[in-house]
């Protein structure tokens, strides 16, 4: 059922709930979901009110491998038994300093790239390089530049047993006046007995189009974690976040601001961004898994 932006559904589905850094959920399932957009907006175009949620009960388990770029074109999963076209696969320059993302291209299937579902291959249309240009013209190495990685995000069916159980999340936001935005985000699944929370709260406050500040906190209660590194293109993996066997609860923290100086002081073109980030060992969340 729709109606303008807004609809309610049932079917499978693809979550795009990803209106804070700390908490981010993409899943491809099968269930109910219901995504609502107000007419009104803001003085930047942005809707005044949104919710959207889902509840599900997943036939198969999320994953996610991050492989850093080796030259070469074929990287192999983690898993095996990939649900089909539910992937979503992402090339991210990362700073050589920070590990923030500055820069991320999806890639479409048949044009950038082709995938085994059955064996967990993905073959680039392009090498990846290891690094990518950072700008600067003096270098020391061949080496230098910003870190390149290949992100695969999907969903994978367990070999031996069958997944069972319910997953449910959503994420609501709203403008107070032009300045003011806050928003929440949870998720909460059950799966195979395996229970694992995570909820988020945040606050914009934004002066202009460019002139900001943002905060985030966030909590997750998991036992596993999805997440994978590879340097070789996935035939050695390192597990990110809590591989303890345990249920581990953990916070996060994110503080962020950003001023356009073209419009507080005249220098057009010229802009000045700050963070700084906290997340407790064991915190999972997409893309934010940490064991340290």
């Amino acid at each position: 059922l729709e109606r303008g932006e807004s609809h309610v559904m049932w079917g499978s589905y693809k979550t795009q709930i990803v209106g804070a850094d700390l908490a981010q959920i993409r899943r491809s399932l099968y269930g109910a979901q219901l995504r609502y957009n107000s007419q009104s907006q803001t003085s930047f175009g942005e809707k005044r009110f949104q919710v959207e949620g889902f509840a599900a009960q997943p036939d198969s388990l999320p994953q996610t491998d991050v492989f850093r770029g080796t030259g070469g074109s074929v990287y192999f999963l983690n898993r095996q038994d990939i649900q089909s076209a539910g992937e979503v696969i992402r090339v991210e320059v990362r700073d050589q300093t920070t590990g923030t993302v500055l820069q991320s291209r999806k890639l479409v299937a048949n044009e950038d790239y082709d995938i085994d579902y059955i064996q967990g291959r993905i073959i680039l249309f392009a090498p990846l390089a290891s690094t990518a240009d950072d700008g600067f013209i003096v270098s020391n190495s061949n080496l230098d530049g910003h870190p390149q990685f290949l992100v695969a995000r999907y969903e994978y069916t367990p070999a031996i047993n069958d997944v069972d159980g319910m997953s449910f999340g959503g994420r609501a936001q709203a403008w107070v006046g032009d300045i003011l935005r806050v928003g929440g985000t949870a998720h909460y699944e059950d799966v195979n007995s395996v229970k694992e929370t995570l909820v988020e709260v945040d606050a914009l406050v934004r002066l202009n189009a460019g002139t900001y500040i943002k905060g985030e906190f966030a909590q997750s209660n998991a036992v596993a974690d999805y997440t994978t590194n590879s340097s070789d293109g996935g035939y050695d993996t390192i597990v990110t976040g809590n591989n303890t066997g345990n249920s581990v609860k953990a916070n996060a923290y994110r503080l962020e601001a950003g001023v356009d100086l073209g419009e507080v002081g005249g220098l057009t073109g010229a802009t000045a961004n700050a963070y700084i980030q906290k997340r407790d060992a064991g915190f999972s969340s997409e893309g934010q898994d940490t064991s340290d």
